[in-house]
Parts: C-alpha cells; structure tokens; sequence
C-alpha cells in the first residue's frame, strides 16, 4: 500500500495531529487499525450496552482495537485466535470468551452457550463469512473488512472464484425477512473518495487515546533492514496487535 517509505504523500483532509509524546508505533496503530476498528463499530453500525459480538483474529491489530471499542460500550466479547497462547492477552484487552478456532468450530461454540449475536465483526472471508451470519439475532450485522482466507495464496482467478463460492450466494429478502444488514469496510477506497471520513476517525481515535480510553498495543517494533524477519513474524500467527517497521 505505499507504507514501506520514509516519507508518505496523502491527501491534507485525511491527515489528523497527534500528541508529540505519542509514539510512532501507536501512531501507526490509529492511522490504520483504529480507524478501521472506530469506522466499523461506530460509524458503519451502532453497538449498544449489552450487545453480544464477535470478533475475529481478536488478537490481531483491528481486532485489539475492536475489542478496546466495544467494551466502551459494554458489549459481551467473543473473539476468535489461532493458539491459547493469545487468550490471555485477548482477555486482559475486553475479550469475554475468547475460543481457539484451529481446535473448535467458533459457531457451535457460541450457539451451545444459547446466543445470537448483534454483531459479527470479520476480516477472514470465505466459509466463516456464512457462519457468522447464521450466528446473527434479529435485526444483526455482519460487518467484513478483509479477506484473510485468500490473502498470500496463490491460484489466481480461480482460487478467488473459490472464495467467492465460500461467502455464497445471498438475496436482500434474506436482509429484509431477518432485518439483518451486511456491510463492507474497505479504508483504502474511503481515504481516497471520502478523505474527511479518514479524519473524522483518525481525530476520533487519537482522542481517545490521549484520554485512556484506548490503549493501542505494539506487538514489535522492527528496523527497515529486519523486514523481512517483519513480515515472518507477522506469519507466524504469534503476534499480537501491531507490528512496525520503522526507518
């Protein structure tokens, strides 16, 4: 996306003032997984006290700060991670009951504990895009901001064809019957048709780190000639929150 350089030119309305004391590493966090995670679950739909959600790869950058935000609202967390590993950390940052999805099948999980959900929050894809929506009460939303299940992989049109098949095939009647919405986050094409978006969630977020009420978490911080151990860190579905490359 343009990131791996010193310097970064952007459109001036999307760009938001940041304390000097505030770190580059959580600074990155604001600019990218925060105002994803405040567009998601602030903007594009409302949380309420209460409310039961889901989030994938809870662990992971968006899903640390989802988590972070949905507490402030005091909804009940479920939030999904490869390894126990991460479940203390998913714990200690909102997570109510965090499952190891490599092991269980996340959905029946939650419908032995007898609930719907008001919200899905997904960057996976694929098959886990129609569970989360079987998983939806009355009037729920699944929201989709990435598609892990195809990210690095090879295979072309045909493997993205696949994935295609995975999420299904769906009728707005099925919408309307249920009242249920699905909605898509894509960052990149907001900042460059709405860039005041971008602000208005970057100035949001900053906010409420500056007051405590958010608390980003850097998981690495890594120098411009240990990309690569980076990228290989970032692999190994060990990390957790966001990973930084500084120059």
């Amino acid at each position: 996306f343009g990131g791996y350089a010193e310097y970064a030119v952007t459109d001036a309305r999307a760009c938001a003032e940041i304390p000097e004391s505030m770190s580059a590493g959580v600074a990155a966090a604001l600019a990218t997984q925060y105002c994803t995670a405040y567009r998601a679950a602030y903007e594009a739909i409302n949380l309420f006290d209460g409310d039961r959600i889901l989030v994938h790869a809870a662990a992971g950058g968006v899903g640390t700060a989802l988590c972070q935000l949905a507490k402030l609202k005091g909804c009940f967390v479920y939030g999904t991670a490869s390894s126990e590993k991460k479940f203390d950390y998913m714990q200690s940052n909102g997570v109510d009951y965090p499952i190891n999805y490599s092991k269980f099948d996340y959905r029946s999980v939650i419908e032995q504990q007898g609930h719907k959900l008001q919200a899905a929050f997904n960057s996976v894809g694929g098959s886990t895009f129609k569970k989360d929506y079987g998983l939806l009460e009355k009037g729920g939303t699944s929201v989709i901001y990435g598609v892990a299940e195809r990210s690095g992989k090879s295979g072309g049109g045909f493997a993205t064809l696949q994935l295609a098949w995975k999420f299904g095939i769906m009728s707005p009647i099925q919408f309307l019957v249920g009242s249920n919405g699905v909605i898509g986050i894509n960052m990149l094409h907001i900042a460059d048709h709405q860039p005041l978006v971008i602000k208005r969630c970057l100035e949001a977020v900053v906010q409420l780190t500056s007051t405590e009420q958010l608390n980003p978490h850097v998981g690495g911080v890594f120098d411009i000639g240990e990309i690569g151990k980076a990228h290989a860190f970032l692999e190994s579905r060990t990390s957790i929150g966001k990973i930084v490359v500084e120059w």
